[in-house]
Parts: C-alpha cells; structure tokens; sequence
C-alpha cells in the first residue's frame, strides 16, 4: 500500500511511470469481483432386455445426458491498472453459457456355444448417436461515471454444434477354445464435414492362439500361459475444431471495431479459406504380440511390436492467390509413421498368507517420423514453423523428423566452453545476419522420449501395507525458454528494476538469444510418483473395523534439467506452474 487515491490506496507502478510493471498481486485478489455460477445435470439410464423367445439374444439401450448452465461476471475497478482493463476505465463484465452433451446406445448382443463344432460366437451389432451444442455470450463495458462518461463496449456470441452417428458390428469367434478371432467394423459419420466426406469406414481384426492349450503345451507346468496376438485395424480422427463447420466461416474484426448501418453498430467480417474436401485423419495400426506365464503366472507378461501410419494428416499450405479467400488452406496431405515395442512384467516374488509382494514393470520404446506434409514433394519446403513474433520459430514439423522438433541457430563457444553472445554457426554459407535467419537454423532434437519406464510395487504384511509407484523418461528434451529471457539488459526495464533467473550467471549475456540451441537440455527424468502406507484394524468397538492411510503425492523427481520440472508439455518451458505435493492423511470406518 502506498495510500495513492488514484490506485486505491495500493502501489501500482503505473503511479510511477512504469505502466508495463506487474500489476500488484493483493490488488489483483482483492479488487476483482470476479463470481460465477454453474449448475450441472448428469444422466444416464441403462435397460437391458432378454429376448424371451431367442434366450441368447438380448438387447441395450444406454440413454445419457450432461448439461450445463453457467453465468457471471468479471469486474474491476477505475482504480485498477490500465494494463488490465485496457482501452475501458474500470470494467464491467457478464459472461454465460451452455453445453449439451447428449447420448443414445443401442446394441443387440448375441452369444451362443456349439459344441458340436467346438466353436462359440459372440456378435454384437448397435447404433450410437452424439450431440454436443455450445452457445454462450459475453458483454464488456467500462464503467460510466461523471469522469468517464463515455465507454466502447464489446460483446460476442458463439453457437457451435455437431453430431457423431456411428453404425458398429463386432463379431467374437473361438473354436476349441485355442483359436480366436475377432473382427469389427465402424462407419462414423460426423457433421464436421461437409457433404460427401462425413462417413468413414473403419475395419479392424485380431487374431489369438493360446498356444498354452495345444496338447505339445499343456503338461509343462513351468508354463503357465502363452499366447501369440496379431492386429490390424483402421481408426479415425475427426478432431478438426468446434468452430470448422460443412460451410465457409466469417471472422469478425478487432472488438469494438464497430461501423454503424442503418443506425445499428454490427461488426465487419471477412471469410476464411475454407476446404470442403476435408475428410477424416486415419490411422493404421499393425500389432503382433506374446502374452507369457511361468509357475502358476508368479512371473507373467506380455512383448508387444506395433507400427502406426496416420494418412490424411491437416497441414496449411500455401495456395494460389485469387482461388479462395487466402493464400494459405487447412486441408489432408500429411503422413506420419511411429514405430515401437512394448513390455510389460508382472512378478510375484512373495506370495504367503500373511505377507506378499508384487512388482510391475514396463518399458515403451517410440519413434516417430513425418513422412508427408504436402500433396507434392518440395525439397525446399522448411516445414511447419512454430513460436511467435517476439521470441521467433523455435519449432519445425518437416518431412524426415519427428514432429515439433527444435529449430534453432548453432551456438559457438569459446575456449573455456562458455556461449558467445549472438554468434552462430552460418550453416548456410551466405555469411550476413545468423542470429535467428531461418536459412542458418538447424533441427535439433525433439520434446518427446524414447524410452519410457514405469515401475510399481505392492507390499503387505499381516494387516500393513506399503505401496509405490515410479516412472521415467529418457531421450525427451525441452527448450528453456525461461532461461533464454535471462539477460543483463532486462534488468531495467519499463521505469524499474527486474529479478532476473539464476540462469543469466551462466550465461552472462547483455541481450536475450531466443534462437540459440544453448538452451535446450536434455529433460530426461526419475520420477516418484506416489507412496502410500495403510493399516486395517479388525474387530474395534464391537466388529467395527477402520484403515487408517497415508499418501504422498509427486515425492521425488531426479533429472540434470535446471528447470522447475522436466516434463513440459510441448517441450517449451514458459511460464510452467509447478506441480503441487501433496500429503494426505486417510481415515475410514466400517461396521
């Protein structure tokens, strides 16, 4: 507090001259009204009919419904900094909404055994029907008053919806209970498309031999289970975005960019690029597996080989001017392939009556490479460009890399192995300009691991037990861009002194390098993800009985990353807000 009326008694750097400055953060909680109110109905019914005269067949209907209504406001006084209400003295805002999320199921399900063949069959075939429906608006003023007779307002109104019909068959197949086979069959048509491309078919099947069950198998006793699995199957992927209807869109102009017609303010608008072609993303996935057991299924698991091509992938790419309302378009031309294995252990180390142990491990190997980007080859195309105006392209999704990889300048160190400032390697021979030119850029690793691990444990003894479980990541790397805005120059800025990241001491740089490699690390990371002790007490209180718990959540994490946490979603590290501890005490009675 500084007792400046026109703050409201609170300091502000705007009073000083430095109207950039953080806004003051009591201020910011005390000031705002900002309350809202939502009120939500979920509801689902399920019947379930047996068809008396056919006893295998029987019928379900599932009927489910999820509504919501929502309404509030958001205001803040003249007092408040001009950064955040901005072009309005003081603001006054009313917000509400509604979704719709409806759904109907409808199945008829048939299983029969015949023995005579050795076989038994299990068919289903159903229907599914899906609306969603968002509306809502929202009106913004400034406040009217003696000094502030005059506000522009801004108000905006949105209604999206879509439909998802799906018609859907599966058929189970098993003959002499070693021999499996499954096929299903999906056709969804969704009303994000346009006319003509709003179906999809979608096939899968599946193979099993229980090998175990074979007569060569069945009097090995060290084996417990064996089977072999083989896949195949094409999904689909019709997340374009809410607002993409089966028509061209209109985009309003910058708000309060209002020209009155006929003594009525409406906005301008102007259309969007639009592609009626758009059709559903498809994945292809091929699979082949080996489920094990070894004395009585103490030491199980499973090895698992897949590769997954994603056809149809949307890209913007660059279109003749004049032929539609832009030079870029959203349309499907990509590729994209990952490869992998799977394995997973499960271990039964101790098994007795009052004390035993389980362990669970896993371990995922990934690799992902895009392989088509647009309808034609250009082996001059750079690729998908990602980042912003302010702090450049620091991500690229090109042809023969995995997607969102790093884009940066090559940095030169000096002899002691320390960054120097603004000097790049000029890997495009032309000499000129390196810092943050496209041309002398370079793909540089990627945000996404290689290798992921997992580990679980299970102990108990008599009526205590202890759990836990672990994780890891190997091969992911994240670009610091907390660090990369550490510089000398920052430090006075906007009329006041900044605190600047530890990371400027290691660095040492005057201005910011927002281009350079120096600062993506590699994030690989251990993790403890939670632990957890319990005891049950029998027979307290006549026949009453309690657990009494303790859990620790996010309790360990070791990794060199220099950052506040190494898993960063989309490899960016900015403005990251740290994953809480938690510790939770648990107390339960049963009679």
């Amino acid at each position: 507090m500084d007792g400046n009326p026109l703050s409201d008694g609170y300091f502000q750097w705007g009073n000083y001259g430095a109207n950039l400055g953080t806004p003051n953060p009591v201020e910011q909680l005390m000031v705002a009204d900002n309350k809202s109110n939502v009120k939500r109905v979920i509801g689902n019914i399920q019947f379930n009919y047996k068809i008396p005269f056919i006893p295998e067949l029987r019928a379900n209907l599932n009927l489910a419904t999820d509504y919501t209504e929502s309404t509030g406001h958001n205001n803040r006084p003249t007092t408040s900094p001009s950064r955040i209400t901005s072009p309005l003295w003081g603001r006054l805002s009313d917000y509400n909404g509604k979704n719709y999320n409806d759904l109907l199921d409808f199945y008829l399900n048939y299983t029969k055994g015949i023995s005579q063949i050795k076989s038994r069959i299990d068919a289903t075939a159903g229907y599914s029907w899906q609306h969603f429906k968002r509306e809502g608006d929202s009106y913004t003023r400034g406040i009217v008053d003696a000094a502030h007779p005059y506000q522009k307002t801004d108000s905006s109104t949105f209604i999206t919806e879509n439909y998802l019909v799906s018609f859907f068959g599966r058929l189970n197949y098993t003959f002499s209970d070693r021999y499996l086979l499954t096929l299903t069959v999906r056709e969804d048509g969704s009303s994000r498309f346009a006319k003509g491309n709003q179906w999809g078919l979608f096939p899968s099947a599946a193979f099993a031999w229980k090998i175990k069950e074979e007569s060569f198998m069945k009097n090995v006793k060290a084996v417990s289970d064996l089977k072999l699995r083989l896949g195949w199957g094409v999904t689909g992927q019709q997340d374009i975005g809410n607002d993409y209807p089966a028509q061209a869109k209109y985009r309003s102009s910058s708000p309060g960019n209002y020209y009155p017609i006929g003594g009525v303010f409406l906005p301008t608008l102007r259309p969007d690029a639009y592609d009626p072609d758009i059709k559903w993303e498809e994945t292809t996935t091929q699979n082949i597996g080996l489920d094990f057991g070894f004395m009585d299924d103490r030491i199980s698991g499973s090895i698992d080989v897949y590769n997954r091509v994603t056809d149809n992938l949307l890209n913007t790419v660059t279109i003749p001017s004049g032929s539609n309302f832009s030079n870029t378009l959203l349309t499907n031309v990509g590729s994209l392939e990952n490869k992998g294995a799977e394995f997973s252990l499960n271990l039964i180390p101790i098994s007795q009556k009052d004390m035993s142990l389980n362990i669970g491990f896993n371990v995922t190997y990934n690799v992902n490479k895009i392989t088509k980007l647009l309808t034609s080859d250009d082996p001059d195309y750079i690729g998908i460009l990602y980042g912003d105006a302010f702090t450049g392209q620091k991500q690229v999704t090109r042809v023969g890399y995995p997607a969102y990889s790093y884009f940066l300048n090559k940095q030169v160190y000096d002899a002691n192995g320390s960054p120097i400032e603004g000097m790049y390697v000029d890997l495009s021979g032309k000499g000129g300009t390196v810092n943050g030119d496209n041309a002398d850029k370079y793909i540089y690793k990627n945000p996404v691991a290689d290798v992921l691990l997992g580990f679980s444990a299970r102990f108990a003894y008599k009526n205590f037990d202890l759990a836990a479980s672990t994780r890891a990541s190997i091969g992911n790397y994240v670009y610091n861009q907390v660090a990369a805005g550490a510089s000398y120059d920052q430090m006075w800025a906007n009329g006041y002194w900044h605190n600047q990241a530890t990371y400027l001491s290691d660095t040492k740089f005057v201005k910011r390098q927002f281009t350079s490699d120096y600062f993506v690390d590699n994030a690989s990371f251990f993790k403890l993800d939670n632990l957890s002790a319990g005891y049950n007490f029998d027979n307290l209180f006549d026949k009453m009985s309690a657990r009494i718990s303790f859990t620790v959540q996010n309790v360990l994490t070791i990794t060199n990353y220099k950052g506040i946490d190494p898993e960063v979603a989309g490899g960016i590290d900015n403005n990251f807000y740290p994953r809480p501890r938690t510790f939770m005490l648990g107390i339960s009675l049963s009679y």
